[in-house]
């Protein structure tokens, strides 16, 4: 099973250990290194902080608040990459979305709902990483698609049409269905923060548990 009540430190040293074995370039990994000394001092307790969910929601926060930590727009995008890579490979145990393999990303060719087109311009203007917003719009397209099999519009959704959608994921990989479900969950809470919908959904949905066949050493 999956820990997740790991420390960042011990978190951190995964990640370099990781790029190490994908034989990244040695100054790429000392920039990830500095980085993480930086996102550590935003925690509470350091490198001895569990880095959970609300810990990387927490630093997330933060750096697109920019206010606490200013630090100038390209370094504040490269540490949001770093907090998000942390927090990848804790959960799935890979670095899918953030390879430089994936750096050049196309976007699926779907005209895209409103809501949801109103809520990837906000993430990019909030400085999400292209990679990032390409998986965020990736699977908001298969909620999209659900919603469009059942005839029902954003505003319309209920329960029904929440559950629904993530019982639809149960064919896919643990990791992916992960990752769909978080999306998910912020577009929820994005929606009520716009008055799209009067309830916020998103506390509905329960956090997963993945398991994960590959061992960070």
């Amino acid at each position: 099973m999956q820990n997740n009540q790991q420390s960042f430190g011990v978190l951190a040293g995964n990640l370099l250990s990781y790029l190490q074995r994908l034989n990244y370039q040695h100054r790429t990994i000392e920039a990830y290194r500095y980085r993480l000394r930086h996102l550590s001092k935003m925690l509470p307790n350091g490198d001895d902080s569990i880095y959970n969910h609300e810990a990387w929601e927490f630093i997330v926060s933060q750096l697109e608040e920019n206010k606490t930590w200013t630090v100038i727009e390209t370094y504040r995008r490269a540490l949001l990459q770093t907090a998000d890579a942390v927090f990848e490979l804790q959960n799935t145990g890979t670095l899918e979305i953030h390879h430089r393999t994936r750096r050049n990303c196309k976007k699926p060719d779907v005209l895209l709902l409103p809501e949801i087109a109103e809520h990837l311009k906000t993430l990019e203007e909030k400085g999400y990483q292209a990679h990032t917003l390409y998986e965020y719009r990736t699977h908001l397209v298969k909620f999209q698609e659900y919603l469009a099999s059942r005839h029902t519009s954003i505003a319309a959704i209920t329960n029904s049409e929440i559950f629904g959608f993530i019982n639809s994921l149960s064919g896919y990989s643990e990791p992916l269905r992960y990752r769909t479900i978080c999306c998910f969950r912020v577009f929820l809470r994005y929606l009520h923060e716009s008055s799209v919908l009067e309830m916020n959904y998103s506390i509905l949905i329960p956090r997963m548990k993945i398991h994960t066949n590959e061992k960070i050493p």
